[in-house]
């Protein structure tokens, strides 16, 4: 006989008709035993301890559906006790904090990017903290490192191994692991014996291990692995438009060179003159004239162009490169474009055959590779919990006897029931599942079919249960509300005109601070902005005084919306009380200064967001709201991409100009290089800055400007012009419009699944 011990305490006896001594207690609610005398699972050939292994299989089959796991791993009792303590919660977020200390040690080792301005030339006058005594950080991540080896013997004890090797994600972390240890004994070699030192020789050390983080951070997530894998196969189509731009770039760089030719294809000012302009190859652009002051100045012209962007075919193919990103667009064709309006032909061809043609086609290669991503995504997830759901109902099936009845895809209810007690499922859905299984038809007795089954365990999903133990608003109505005055009050907050009167409000609030700003400086004391503040932050309280009271606890603490609103005027009223106890009264007319200044600023910061309140109660807005949370949701996979690519580049950047020289007074006077434009911020010296400068490049605004800086002043010289390059590639040409692609796949698929939900609330 089974005994298994409800959440109660009520003892459950196995056997023929599956009895309690007393009904199960779930969530304060009691539901109905099988039916006595009914002997569907009477087992007395199945010991005590098999039954209890079904049991504790089918319910880690369940969990792995119910979590889109695979199933293929050990179902020995020991194994699977294993294996749930590790995928237990708190173990999982354990894991997912050791991951984010891993990853953000790059802020803190050396060089460290704490301070203030990631500027040379004043970070010694602003706070920053010197890099931390070599070893330190070291710690950090030799105590990360033996708990990912952990966690991967772990895996390997779980999977087996034979599984283990057929996992090439699994091996990789392995490798990874492995060799980070050896490359951070290497690293502790070179700490410096002088601690005052501010350039240790850690700095020499290229530190391969750092370039295994982002890698581990991506096997540790299943959406980004499969999106990872998803963009792999995208790569031979992104492969042939990528070689399609390059040959386009060659082209017209050769043509480019043929056409503006430099000094060092053309002789002496005199011999020019003299020769045709056949010869001196600008006969394209050269005016039909004998005159030789004429033909001098169009050469010159040409010079200026050839010598300036298409010097060598190096030269001419970097700087077409970034007249496709449209960053030093029109500057290369002015010179000649002076000259002569014609030339403008070749830039204009260039341009809608690089960027209106083959960047709409590489969008639509990718996009047609990914279309339909996410719905095939939800398909394999679906099929994958189908199939671990198949294995929990097999072993159950095993484990059921029907009297002088065979082959039936039939389980026992009971049996269903002592899994829904020993499965770790959200505990909200539990009532409503076992609500299902009661009221459900039986057959060959206390037995359910597949189907039914199925049913029951669907209601274990996120999605699908949500639905029951997500009430309803329900209207209260405090028991003060019963006087008639209060009654009509009551009604008053209730109505959509209230609501649409508070927005009337807050955006009067909005044009009045608008209209202060633009007339006066907050800091004169003819600004009225202080007593504006003021008299809607006392009207702001007393609204939600108004809300709380007349709604009721429940009803006003059931929508996010009042949650915000309540939190925003909260900070509000703090701000204006701290504001008055430290200066004076608003009504006061002084010069606002020092702190004062900042808390009136934070005030309208505050009093700005609070109009993003009015979003829930417009149907189409908060529809597309509703759209782009989901959207945000959906691309946390992509997110992960980015961080992974940003994270390796990076780190490459800080290896290759690490040495640049950042600070080139040589260069202050050339117009709209790195040192005149005052970039010494933008920079490679430590992690941060490094990300920023990557960022800024992404954006290709002025990108030329970090081209031409680290080819002069970096120990690679014109090479460093391939790491840029590099990086264009992968940030703009393939993961923006990776993203374009994605975005637009997922919005259509959410947008049309919001409108269905509208309209079946409707």
């Amino acid at each position: 006989m089974v005994e298994q011990r409800t959440k109660r305490g009520d003892v459950y006896k196995g056997g023929g008709g599956g009895e309690y001594e007393e009904k199960p207690l779930i969530n304060n609610k009691m539901y109905p035993s099988s039916p006595p005398g009914v002997a569907v699972s009477n087992l007395p050939s199945i010991s005590r301890v098999e039954k209890e292994t079904a049991i504790l299989q089918a319910a880690v089959f369940i969990e792995d559906g119910v979590n889109y796991r695979s199933i293929f791993h050990k179902l020995d009792p020991q194994s699977l006790r294993v294996y749930r303590i590790y995928h237990s919660r708190w173990i999982q977020w354990s894991l997912a904090v050791v991951i984010f200390v891993f990853l953000i040690l790059a802020f803190f080792e050396y060089p460290t990017s704490l301070s203030i301005s990631s500027d040379p030339t004043i970070r010694k006058h602003v706070p920053y903290f010197n890099n931390p005594p070599c070893g330190v950080t070291e710690s950090i991540e030799f105590i990360c490192l033996v708990l990912f080896a952990v966690d991967c013997g772990v895996k390997f004890y779980l999977l087996g191994w034979r599984r283990f090797i057929q996992r090439k994600w699994l091996v990789l972390y392995l490798v990874m692991i492995v060799l980070s240890f050896p490359d951070m004994f290497v690293s502790l070699g070179f700490c410096p014996t002088d601690v005052d030192n501010d350039t240790p020789s850690l700095g020499y050390t290229l530190r391969l291990r750092r370039f295994f983080r982002p890698l581990i951070f991506l096997l540790s997530s299943s959406i980004m692995k499969k999106l990872a894998k998803a963009i792999k196969l995208t790569l031979p189509q992104i492969f042939n438009v990528l070689v399609l731009l390059v040959l386009h770039l060659y082209v017209f760089t050769m043509i480019g060179l043929l056409m503006f030719p430099g000094t060092q294809s053309q002789s002496s000012p005199s011999d020019t003159i003299n020769n045709s302009l056949l010869t001196n190859g600008s006969w394209f652009f050269a005016p039909n004239t004998t005159d030789a002051e004429d033909c001098f100045t169009t050469t010159c012209f040409l010079n200026q162009e050839g010598d300036t962007y298409f010097h060598t075919v190096w030269d001419g193919f970097v700087n077409l490169t970034v007249t496709l990103t449209t960053a030093n667009h029109p500057d290369i064709m002015m010179p000649i474009y002076r000259r002569n309006r014609f030339a403008a032909l070749y830039f204009i061809i260039f341009l809608i055959i690089g960027l209106f043609l083959l960047f709409n086609v590489l969008i639509a290669v990718i996009y047609n590779q990914f279309k339909g991503f996410f719905q095939k995504s939800l398909q394999g997830s679906f099929f994958r919990r189908r199939v671990a759901y198949r294995a929990a109902f097999t072993i159950l099936l095993r484990k059921t006897r029907i009297p002088g009845r065979r082959n039936l895809d039939l389980v026992g209810r009971d049996l269903v029931r002592m899994l829904l007690q020993t499965a770790k499922i959200d505990q909200r859905v539990i009532p409503h599942m076992y609500q299902r299984l009661e009221t459900m038809d039986t057959e060959g007795g206390d037995c359910i079919r597949w189907e039914q089954f199925c049913e029951v365990f669907d209601l274990a999903s996120s999605r699908a249960g949500s639905r029951y133990w997500r009430g309803r608003r329900k209207e209260t109505r405090p028991f003060y509300c019963r006087n008639r005055v209060l009654g009509w009050i009551q009604f008053i907050v209730r109505h959509r005109y209230f609501r649409w009167y508070t927005h009337l409000v807050t955006m009067l609030n909005l044009l009045l601070v608008s209209i202060e700003l633009q007339r006066t400086d907050l800091r004169d004391r003819n600004s009225l902005l202080v007593i504006y503040n003021f008299i809607f932050i006392l009207y702001y309280a007393i609204e939600q005084v108004f809300r709380v009271a007349f709604l009721g606890f429940r009803e006003y603490f059931s929508t996010l919306g009042n949650i915000y609103d309540l939190i925003i005027t909260m900070v509000l009223v703090l701000l204006q009380l701290l504001a008055t106890a430290l200066f004076s009264s608003p009504f006061q007319r002084h010069n606002i200064v020092g702190g004062y200044d900042s808390l009136i600023r934070l005030m309208n910061v505050f009093i700005v967001l609070r109009l993003l309140r009015f979003v829930p109660h417009i149907k189409r807005l908060w529809m597309l709201t509703n759209t782009m949370v989901a959207l945000i949701k959906n691309l946390r996979g992509f997110a992960g991409i980015i961080i992974v690519v940003y994270y390796m580049f990076a780190l490459l950047g800080m290896e290759i100009f690490s040495n640049a020289k950042i600070v080139n007074p040589d260069n202050v006077n050339e117009c709209g290089s790195y040192d005149n434009l005052g970039y010494y911020a933008n920079n490679f010296n430590d992690f941060a800055s490094s990300l920023v400068v990557l960022w800024d490049i992404m954006i290709v605004n002025n990108w030329y400007v970090f081209l031409n800086k680290f080819a002069r002043d970096s120990y690679l010289q014109e090479w460093s012009k391939l790491y840029f390059i590099a990086w264009w590639l992968v940030s703009v040409v393939v993961c923006v419009n990776l993203f374009i692609s994605l975005v637009l796949e997922t919005f259509l698929v959410q947008w049309q699944a919001t409108l269905l939900t509208q309209e079946q609330q409707d």
